[in-house]
């Protein structure tokens, strides 16, 4: 969702000291990332090329992926229009990109009806490690569908980011961007807006998240609608029912919060302004904790482990007809074959699939050792005993697992392999 180029911005900021929430008006503001240069050219904005030097715009598609119905996005309106639709860019890296610049546009088209709020409880709001104790979970960007029903429970019940979440570490780049590292997890908070968008007179914020799996190719990019009803609240997303997953129904929140009410409170997060180095700790966990639940990373989106076997058969780009391509025989004489879910790239591998040659190619090893990982953890069992769970640099791998692969300075890897890692004290 971001555009970048020449950026030139015309800001309605305010300056001097932070005002009381009584003494609006409180002017619009928006931030330089939406090369917006006043408010009378929202229009124009929208429908200007979505990247000046580079007006053939994007390809989505829609109906099975580069078979099926393929549309261009050439300017935010067309973007809006075509992702809502259910269009989407081919392939994982070119759905990040649009999902990026879909949130922009959508922020530029909120500013165009926003007006200067009477009332505000924001504009003293900055982003740093407190202020994850007033930002709601649900900005997390979770893959889940069953933690994204509890982050939005927890977005109505005022529940913050660090009850519902432990950070990790926290990198302030200014005021309004921040980068937060949860276990397996990294994103990028920024606010890009603040004024009345909802008509209440109330100031919103128009919060921009941007991140994914530490541990894998996921990421996503959405932008949210907050306020905040008094003066140091939770603050809340606006229609945060529609970041449910759409034909999927939730567990019941008694099933997540209960847990919560027993869980001690989250370590203090390290707040290290520009430095992106990982704080470790280094005790053992307390035997009194058993039995420890099986755990894993996001980036399996693996909703739960009565799942797995689901998950081994779900489609790899489940919006898109694709799969993984491989072939068996020699440079000269081979034969094609392709894997669309996890056990079909099981299979195929271990009846002789890759590159013509033998070797694995660098996309099927890594769909391959995740999926291996996801069916181990289908024998899993929480554990009776644990000297593992305060190992940080274990945790933020692959939920108690890592992977070893043979591929070294670029070199076409021949096998791939995960091992699972223990300790005996």
């Amino acid at each position: 969702m971001a555009l970048y180029g020449a950026i030139h911005l015309i800001a309605l900021a305010f300056a001097g000291p932070v005002r009381a929430a009584e003494d609006g008006p409180y002017p619009i503001w928006w931030s330089a990332e939406l090369e917006l240069e006043s408010l009378d050219q929202v229009e124009a904005r929208l429908r200007r090329d979505l990247w000046l030097d580079f007006p053939e715009g994007m390809e989505l598609y829609v109906g099975g992926g580069p078979d099926g119905q393929q549309a261009t996005a050439r300017d935010c309106a067309s973007l809006i229009e075509l992702s809502e639709t259910g269009y989407q860019g081919l392939g994982n890296p070119n759905i990040k990109v649009q999902l990026l610049n879909l949130a922009y546009c959508r922020a530029i088209a909120l500013l165009g009806r926003a007006k200067p709020a009477r009332v505000s409880h924001l504009r003293d709001f900055v982003m740093n490690a407190a202020a994850l104790d007033h930002l709601p979970a649900l900005v997390n960007l979770y893959a889940s569908c069953e933690f994204t029903c509890y982050a939005v429970e927890a977005n109505k019940r005022g529940i913050p980011f660090t009850t519902f979440e432990t950070p990790l570490v926290v990198d302030v780049e200014n005021d309004d961007k921040m980068t937060v590292w949860t276990t397996g997890w990294m994103v990028i908070l920024s606010v890009i807006g603040r004024g009345d968008v909802t008509g209440d007179g109330v100031d919103d914020m128009l919060l921009l998240a941007n991140g994914g799996a530490t541990e894998g190719t996921y990421g996503a990019s959405r932008l949210y609608l907050l306020t905040r009803d008094a003066p140091g609240a939770v603050l809340r997303v606006i229609d945060a029912e529609r970041e449910r997953c759409p034909d999927r129904g939730c567990p019941s929140p008694s099933l997540f919060f209960h847990r919560l009410k027993k869980a001690s409170p989250p370590p203090s997060p390290v707040d290290i302004g520009g430095s992106a180095s990982l704080s470790r700790a280094d005790g053992t966990a307390e035997q009194e904790n058993r039995p420890y639940p099986v755990w894993w990373s996001v980036g399996f989106e693996l909703e739960g482990l009565d799942q797995v076997d689901a998950r081994l058969r779900r489609s790899f780009w489940s919006s898109m007809d694709l799969g993984i391509k491989v072939s068996k025989g020699s440079y000269e004489d081979y034969i094609d074959a392709t894997a669309k879910n996890c056990v079909d790239l099981e299979a195929l591998t271990q009846a002789g699939y890759g590159l013509p040659g033998g070797s694995l190619h660098l996309t099927q090893m890594h769909h391959l050792l995740k999926c291996r990982v996801i069916a181990r953890l289908g024998t899993a069992r929480p554990a009776d005993r644990s000297f593992l769970r305060d190992s940080q640099l274990m945790r933020r791998v692959v939920g108690n697992c890592y992977w070893h692969s043979d591929s070294l300075n670029g070199v076409e890897p021949k096998s791939a392999r995960f091992l699972i890692a223990t300790t005996l004290s």
